[in-house]
């Protein structure tokens, strides 16, 4: 064929030889076009991801962060002024309920006592000596051995005997818990902080510095702000029933049991939440307070209703729309919705859609309503 061609171009004269050629280049252009066009007409059919729209009962979990926050925080500070003696703890320890923190000298405040409760001796018995001798009177006097003036003034001196015996003892319990004061204890279970003063250090009680903080936290606590639509749910079914697992900053999940303790008694209104405060079981006190962590706080559950992935849906200016697919014509539609519920991977939708629908999830930026696309699962 090809040298049927050549020798038809051999035979013609210059002019025909132009004619052939303009001629096979207008048809190598109108090859290229139609090909081109084709082409371009297979590339502006847009592909999408699809899904369907699904019926289904889910948890009703919201995902919240937050702060583990030490279950009670008590600073330590001196009640007498003194040089501290000796501390008995080391930082970081876990300390009981009344265990030696620090002690204080008290030298000062024992001879005190010393000298006090000599006094209240002496007017002891300076108090039974009256009272022998106002016994004395009362039978001179009636005898008219003694006047009434004489009893009188005995029995100031009673008075005064027993004021002063009463002085002493008020002193003597006030030294005694003063000397008390001197020996530091904690007032709780917990983990003793960094110690703020050293033995041989002068500490004031006037001073605000504490001297150490101890921290309970076990259990530990953690606030979660969670957005008020919530509020009416929570309120009307029992705290019991929420069910709050923890990850931490590593999404490790955290095993330790987690129970609700109590709301807060409003709702912010700048931020718009409440606060629901939650108290974890650290036995092995590996939570610290300040380490974050994320709740997943199952409420309730949404049962029987219609759910689409977070993926699918839009926000326009008349609010929630989607795109759904047409698996006849292979068109795309918009539709609006209203949303019920949007959890962490699922939108529940309240209305606009049927469980019969294909919603678009992917590609929504190259299509428009109406248009005719390529289908993807």
């Amino acid at each position: 064929m090809k040298y049927h061609l050549y020798a038809i171009w051999q035979k013609a004269d210059k002019r025909h030889q132009s004619f052939i050629g303009s001629g096979a280049v207008a048809v190598c252009f109108l090859i290229w076009f139609f090909v081109s066009s084709s082409s371009s007409v297979a590339v502006n059919v847009p592909t999408v991801t699809i899904a369907y729209v699904k019926r289904q009962t889910i948890p009703q979990i919201i995902k919240v962060p937050s702060i583990l926050k030490a279950h009670a925080e008590v600073l330590i500070r001196n009640r007498v002024d003194g040089q501290i003696k000796k501390i008995h703890f080391n930082e970081g320890q876990v300390v009981e309920e009344g265990a030696l923190l620090f002690s204080i000298d008290d030298d000062l405040l024992q001879n005190q006592l010393k000298q006090i409760e000599a006094s209240a001796e002496k007017n002891t018995a300076l108090l039974a000596q009256s009272e022998k001798e106002m016994k004395r009177y009362q039978i001179l006097v009636k005898k008219s051995i003694v006047t009434q003036s004489a009893v009188d003034k005995l029995e100031a001196t009673l008075k005064s005997n027993k004021a002063n015996l009463d002085a002493d003892k008020a002193q003597i319990d006030s030294l005694k818990l003063q000397i008390g004061y001197a020996q530091i204890k904690s007032p709780m279970n917990g983990i003793a902080g960094f110690v703020k003063a050293e033995p041989g250090a002068f500490v004031r009680q006037s001073e605000d510095m504490p001297l150490v903080s101890i921290v309970q936290i076990d259990p530990i606590d953690v606030i979660f702000d969670i957005p008020e639509k919530y509020l009416s749910q929570v309120l009307n079914n029992s705290m019991d029933n929420i069910k709050i697992t923890l990850t931490d900053i590593n999404q490790k999940s955290v095993s330790n049991a987690c129970k609700p303790s109590a709301i807060d008694q409003g709702v912010n209104a700048k931020s718009g939440v409440f606060s629901l405060k939650v108290s974890v079981e650290n036995k092995n006190l590996h939570l610290r307070p300040g380490m974050s962590v994320n709740g997943s706080l199952e409420l309730d559950s949404y049962k029987d209703v219609l759910v689409v992935p977070n993926d699918a849906v839009l926000i326009g200016q008349e609010g929630s729309y989607v795109y759904t697919f047409d698996q006849k014509t292979k068109k795309v539609k918009k539709k609006n919705i209203k949303i019920k519920d949007t959890l962490e991977k699922t939108i529940v939708i309240e209305s606009g859609l049927q469980e019969s629908d294909i919603v678009v999830t992917e590609g929504q930026i190259r299509i428009k309503d109406g248009i005719t696309a390529k289908a993807k699962q």
